[in-house]
């Protein structure tokens, strides 16, 4: 009795790439900015996607790890979420998209928000606190980000010309620097210059903070 032989074809996927901007994440008119796309293994081939464009953006095949895709002249249409994926020269198959990445044009009619902390100070695990973010033209969304943590991002609505945004049950990962910017609500990606930032430092103790302070 013949003996029946299976073949089977087995893809291969890739580990999603990531994704950053060189610059902050608030860029503006007319200069350049670089969004840089990195995978796991060398010999990788990356396209670049803007959310809502049914066209490939960019298309690199870079030496190393490390694809750059750069804007030049940014304008109000390159604002917007990319994201890009990767594959082996010598494969057909593509990774999974990676996390976006927001690029937004700092607009400078927008004034400056200024932003502090209530409480000021004495942050302990399990505790709260209120970060208040003020704009000067009202009426518009505030965006509140913590340095290093694009996922952090919070974003209002507030009747008024304050946001405030209350992180409950404070622990040692919400530390960090944090500032707000303001927007139109008639265009999310158009939006002031960061504010100053404010430090929340999260501490088992007072004399901790005290420091914390001191360095």
């Amino acid at each position: 009795m013949a003996s029946e032989l299976t073949i089977v074809f087995l893809e291969t996927y890739w580990p999603k790439p990531s994704i950053s901007l060189r610059l902050s994440r608030g860029v503006a008119l007319e200069t350049t900015v670089t969004i840089q796309c990195w995978a796991w293994h060398h010999n990788m081939r990356f396209l670049l996607y803007k959310d809502g464009s049914p066209t490939t953006q960019q298309e690199v095949e870079p030496a190393g790890l490390v694809a750059e895709f750069p804007i030049h002249f940014m304008s109000q249409r390159d604002a917007g979420s990319y994201r890009c994926r990767c594959r082996s020269k010598q494969s057909s198959y593509w990774s999974e998209f990676s996390d976006p990445v927001k690029l937004e044009l700092v607009d400078p009619s927008y004034p400056k928000p200024s932003i502090s902390m209530c409480p000021s100070e004495g942050f302990a695990p399990g505790g709260a606190v209120t970060i208040q973010c003020r704009c000067r033209s009202g009426g518009g969304r505030v965006l509140l980000s913590k340095a290093g943590d694009p996922a952090s991002q919070r974003v209002m609505d507030p009747t008024g010309d304050v946001a405030e945004f209350r992180i409950h049950n404070l622990s040692r990962t919400d530390a960090g620097n944090y500032s707000c910017q303001c927007g139109a609500q008639r265009d999310p990606n158009v939006c002031s210059e960061p504010s100053d930032p404010v430090e929340l430092v999260v501490a088992e103790s007072l004399q901790e903070q005290r420091g914390s302070r001191g360095h």
